[in-house]
């Protein structure tokens, strides 16, 4: 239970917390790293609905996630989560102080949340925890972490108080349970002192060294709306070791021994030979040909030849039986540009929202900007998203004209997809079969349907074809949206099964790569059409039938996340006054079948000027001012049956390739 015991003046309270929050912002300096935390982002969300709680308020009680159809309605915020890979768990309880608690009629603003009105943005990724309005006193409880191996160890919590006039009722504790039951009273705040810290993030730590286990709670008593506070960037941190002369290797000379820059993730490590990323960039082990400071290889494992998830000693005995060229039908290029295919043969396909692209009524300056992007790009397979065509257009023929007349003579095949006012087509150079604009049975709630096609691949260089499903969910973040989107997320779901399995409404050849891209709005990671797309959890089984796993192996589907050259942004959509910037663009694939090479998303405001001259690109040709609110986003795609040895893609199997599976040697990232 709170107490009112906070009977320290305002001017000692801020002494205490200045210190304290310079301390912890320089937690890097000191060279410590968070082995748990919590920042609230594995936790599913819905921020649409208030939260009610249905106990008894005149009865201490533990606080739950409360049950919804999640066909007719969306759900209320999440209030309690279990632990996950990388996230501790909490719950919440209610102890009653005679009020009527979170049991008022139309519920209360509590729970994880995404709502950033009072704080501006939270201080760890796009969510936090809000307490507000409790009528009693509300707990918000962490798993107990455990440290027996580090001599120092702390606690660090940032809060923010909405500044909005506390009362002397108002009561704010931060609280540690640590061995055998001690209770440390880290933090103490009521009325007025709350007040004056309001407005800002305040970063609470609390030192653990003497203690082996630690428990945080977070307790408030508030009695309306506008007396809340978010919690964010849980961490419990360990000490680094500091690199010594002859004692340990620090290859990236930042004062910190290499084995704890990688365990603190400081530094990366994707292929797992004990060596910072930097370092085996800036000796050559590995390559970076998209110059975003991330090795290549760490977007696929292109050393596992015999793709079975590890690089060994049958990847390098099958390199060296296949030493000398590979049989390209185009040469490699001896000088290969940031937005070139690796390898010359490569399949490249783009996913592009052009934002209301009326062929007949663009602007000139956009035309020529959008053509200056697709030629740059130069794709095989184009999947276009909020494309208008005249009532009277068949075909799409304004829009191949436009292709024809911009891009190249082609020829182009186009499937147009449903008329439903902004189109979702695919504009492909490869002949197009297996033309579908709904999936069936179609979603009640979302008639945009999908534009799906089988890309005929070129049998000289492919043992396969390609499957897409092009996408453009419904926007916005209100409770209808989501419910549309998560319809259209079953439905794809459902027909990515029958898909895969022989029988029902369509088939396809056996180990055939599918792929889901476009436009899906999902603003943050984590929603529950985003997990029903990956996982195949359909929620509407009563329409769309049993959960299915997506890939041929009977595993997740896997979100590629293509960077953006040169920063490693991986937002597509643009920002503005209203929202941030968000990975609304997806390509989700079965990638137990997929050999991809290239990927990235273009922003034309990053490259460097000589790459902009390279390609004939233009500064601000993928702005939303110039083109459109969407980044466009490239993958390159390659046959796994195809000189799969020639590693380093430069068209021959050799030395480089050899030394690239003996970096990149133990199991894929």
């Amino acid at each position: 239970m709170l107490e009112s015991i906070f009977n320290r003046p305002v001017a000692a309270l801020l002494w205490v917390l200045i210190p304290l929050n310079l301390h912890a912002a320089g937690i890097e300096s000191e060279f410590q790293y968070p082995f748990a935390t919590t920042s609230f982002e594995d936790c599913l969300t819905s921020p649409y609905n208030l939260y009610m709680d249905l106990g008894d308020p005149d009865v201490d009680h533990e606080l739950i996630n409360n049950a919804f159809d999640p066909v007719k309605e969306c759900s209320e915020p999440r209030v309690t989560w279990p632990a996950t890979s990388s996230e501790l768990g909490f719950t919440a309880w209610y102890y009653s102080t005679g009020g009527i608690g979170l049991t008022e009629s139309g519920g209360d603003y509590f729970g994880v949340t995404e709502y950033t009105g009072y704080v501006g943005s939270y201080t760890d990724g796009i969510r936090g925890y809000q307490m507000g309005d409790t009528d009693g006193i509300v707990e918000l409880r962490f798993d107990t972490v455990t440290n027996t191996e580090s001599d120092y160890w702390d606690m660090t919590v940032d809060l923010f108080a909405a500044d909005t006039g506390w009362e002397n009722a108002d009561q704010l504790e931060v609280v540690l349970l640590v061995d055998e039951g001690i209770e440390l009273s880290v933090f103490q705040a009521e009325g007025d002192e709350i007040e004056s810290i309001a407005g800002s993030w305040l970063t609470i730590q609390q030192e653990l060294t003497d203690y082996t286990s630690a428990r945080l709670s977070i307790k408030l008593i508030s009695s309306t709306d506008s007396e809340c506070i978010f919690i964010d960037r849980v961490r419990f941190n360990k000490a680094c070791q500091v690199a010594r002369t002859g004692e340990s290797e620090d290859c990236n000379q930042n004062g910190i021994a290499d084995s704890c820059d990688l365990e603190s993730g400081i530094a990366d490590d994707c292929n797992g030979n004990g060596i910072p990323d930097s370092c085996d960039l800036f000796i050559g082990l590995l390559t970076d040909l998209n110059a975003d400071g991330r090795p290549d290889e760490c977007y696929s494992c292109n050393a596992d030849i015999q793709n079975d998830g590890q690089v060994n000693v049958n990847d390098l005995l099958e390199a060296i039986s296949s030493w000398g060229p590979c049989d390209q039908d185009t040469p490699p290029s001896p000088a290969r540009g940031l937005l070139d295919r690796w390898d010359a043969d490569d399949l490249r396909i783009m996913a592009w929202n052009m934002y209301n692209f009326t062929v007949l009524e663009i602007p000139e300056e956009r035309s020529e900007a959008m053509a200056r992007v697709i030629v740059a790009l130069n794709p095989d397979v184009i999947v276009f998203q909020e494309i208008t065509l005249s009532p009277d257009d068949v075909n799409a023929s304004e829009l191949r004209l436009w292709l024809e007349s911009n891009i190249d003579p082609g020829p182009w095949h186009i499937h147009d997809g449903i008329d439903t006012g902004i189109r979702n087509v695919i504009a492909s150079r490869l002949e197009l079969d297996m033309l579908e604009t709904q999936t069936d049975p179609a979603p009640l709630n979302s008639p945009r349907g999908a534009t799906m096609a089988r890309v005929n691949c070129p049998d000289e260089r492919w043992s396969t074809d390609l499957y897409l499903i092009g996408v453009h969910f419904k926007a916005f973040g209100d409770c209808e949206s989501e419910r549309k989107r998560q319809g259209a997320a079953d439905s794809i779901a459902n027909w990515i099964g029958d898909l895969r399995t022989p029988g029902g409404v369509v088939d396809l050849p056996e180990q055939t790569p599918i792929f889901v891209l476009g436009d899906m709005n999902f603003y943050s990671d984590g929603l529950q059409p985003e997990l029903t797309l990956l996982n195949g959890d359909i929620l509407d089984e009563d329409r769309f039938g049993s959960d299915i796993p997506g890939d041929w192996d009977e595993t997740a589907l896997s979100d590629l996340r293509p960077p953006q050259l040169v920063t490693g942004e991986t937002w597509t959509l643009w920002g503005d006054d209203s929202y941030e910037p968000s990975r609304t663009d997806r390509i989700i694939t079965t990638n137990s079948v997929l050999m991809r090479q290239n990927m990235f998303v273009l922003n034309t405001t990053v490259l460097p000027s000589d790459v902009l001259d390279q390609y004939g690109l233009q500064v601000n040709d993928t702005t939303r001012e110039v083109a459109s609110d969407h980044l466009p986003v490239v993958i390159d795609l390659r046959d796994p049956a195809y000189c799969p040895s020639d590693v380093d893609h430069d068209g021959v199997v050799g030395v480089n390739d050899i030394l690239e599976i003996i970096a990149s040697w133990g199991l894929c990232p």
